[in-house]
């Protein structure tokens, strides 16, 4: 400022101050940074805090200073997963000399329900006049992670094919959530009694649902199923769903799935009994019935079974013989020509019986069996113990009539023995005296005791006797009892 106390001296209007500006010192400066160059910071957090620091500096601050920041988007984009900011300025107020001092700004984080892998944005810093940045600080990078999954399972927890079908497909599938990046799983298959290299060949592949993939998607894979002449049952192999996508999660109960290979139903083994008729002796205590395998059209991979039963012909169940319904096993290593045998009882007793017959039959368990019809059933005989007889004789042993009786009757009588079959016997005359044709009508006949017939029971024959006029002596003839029954 310009006075004067001389009287002879005026300060001209306007002259009696003036400013001087110190330009300072271009060495004298404040060196800021980022405080830190990565955050990492969830999507569900609502804000990120980006600090400044003061690094360095020459001297005291004698005067404000300030910087701005300014958000750039990445892989993360304003307005949809965070706010921008652009040139906001960042202040270090005049008398700051506190190295460490920050000043900071709030970024918001948008939260949605989208599938995004870690995005990222990055925050620049810019100095003014005053402020220089340190190397390396003027930039931090924001990730963002994802909380958010998509939820993704097997399209089925079962599956049916053939053996034959060549492949079947199976299908991971977008159950929830929407896609904003890539995400993978891991479709696996393993063994169960289908084995990998001989029903099907084994898969382990990665399936990728892409961004933008809609609810419902679809991944699938073709799973080779593998044919041949091995007469098997259906088989059964499993295929599991995982992942290590932190972006995924498997949808739970739709993880695992099961898949059924039917059998080729042109893959079978032929059983059947290897005899048509059987034979046993009542005394022999039983008898041996075989199944034989006749046929197959390649090796067993697992034992089959077939049922082996009896039915009542005339022979019955418990009295001449014990009825049986008993599973055959044809273990997996068995040939043709192989044969499995039962045996069942047979039961001696005194009745008087004629050949008694059961028969056998098989029936299949498995699908995969085949029992040719005539090989299905069979016939077991039992064939009489000749010990056992019943013994018939004529009721008496002489009879008298007279010539003009017209008739004489002339019974058989059963007098020993429990008949559970019918008997025969054959009733004849013979001559004696009395001449056939003059003095009786010849007889030849056959008498049958039915089965259950008591002892006692008679079979009678009426024998006529011829009148006439002649003059003679009481004439006899004789009756004859035979038998060829066994």
């Amino acid at each position: 400022s310009l006075t004067s106390s001389d009287p002879v001296v005026t300060i001209a209007s306007g002259g009696t101050q003036s400013t001087v500006t110190i330009a300072m010192d271009a060495a004298d400066v404040i060196e800021i940074g980022m405080n830190h160059t990565n955050y990492d910071i969830s999507e569900s957090a609502g804000s990120v805090m980006i600090c400044t620091e003061i690094l360095s500096t020459t001297g005291n601050l004698e005067c404000d200073v300030d910087a701005s920041v300014s958000t750039l988007n990445g892989s993360a984009t304003a307005g949809s997963d965070y706010t921008a900011v652009s040139s906001h300025i960042l202040s270090f107020s005049r008398g700051s000399e506190i190295l460490g001092d920050v000043d900071c700004v709030s970024i918001v984080i948008l939260n949605d329900t989208n599938v995004e892998c870690e995005d990222v944005f990055s925050v620049s810093l810019t100095g003014s006049s005053k402020v220089t940045i340190q190397n390396g600080s003027s930039e931090a990078t924001v990730s963002i992670e994802n909380d958010d999954v998509a939820e993704i399972g097997l399209q089925q927890t079962s599956y049916l094919t053939t053996e034959t079908s060549g492949t079947v497909e199976v299908c991971a599938l977008l159950k929830n959530g929407s896609l904003e990046c890539n995400v993978t799983v891991l479709l696996s298959t393993s063994n169960g009694t289908a084995t990998a290299g001989s029903d099907l060949v084994m898969v382990s592949k990665e399936l990728t649902f892409s961004s933008g993939a809609p609810i419902g998607d679809l991944q699938c894979v073709d799973i080779t199923i593998l044919n041949d002449t091995d007469v098997e049952c259906d088989d059964v192999f499993n295929v599991t769903l995982t992942t290590t996508d932190s972006n995924v999660d498997i949808v739970e109960g739709y993880g695992v799935a099961t898949v059924t290979i039917e059998r080729d139903t042109a893959d079978v083994i032929t059983i059947g009994l290897n005899q048509s008729n059987y034979y046993s002796s009542e005394t022999a205590g039983s008898v041996m019935v075989c199944a034989e395998i006749i046929a197959t059209t390649g090796t067993l991979e697992s034992d089959v079974e077939v049922t082996l039963a009896t039915c009542n012909g005339t022979a019955t169940d418990g009295s001449d013989y014990n009825s049986l319904s008993e599973v055959i096993t044809f273990n997996k290593e068995s040939l043709i020509g192989d044969n499995v045998c039962v045996e069942i009882t047979i039961i001696d007793d005194n009745d008087v019986e004629c050949d008694d017959v059961f028969s056998v039959s098989l029936t299949k368990n498995l699908s995969q069996v085949v029992i040719p019809s005539d090989a299905q059933s069979a016939s077991v005989m039992i064939e009489v113990d000749q010990n056992d007889v019943v013994e018939i004789g004529l009721q008496q042993m002489s009879y008298l009539t007279t010539e003009t009786s017209g008739t004489v009757e002339v019974c058989a009588l059963l007098k020993n023995g429990s008949l559970e079959c019918n008997v025969t016997v054959l009733l004849s005359t013979a001559n004696g005296t009395a001449i056939a044709g003059s003095d009786l009508v010849m007889v030849s006949k056959e008498l049958t005791f039915s089965s259950g017939a008591p002892i006692g029971d008679l079979q009678c024959v009426d024998i006529t006797i011829l009148n006439d006029t002649d003059v003679e002596c009481d004439d006899v003839f004789n009756v004859t009892l035979t038998t060829t029954d066994s």
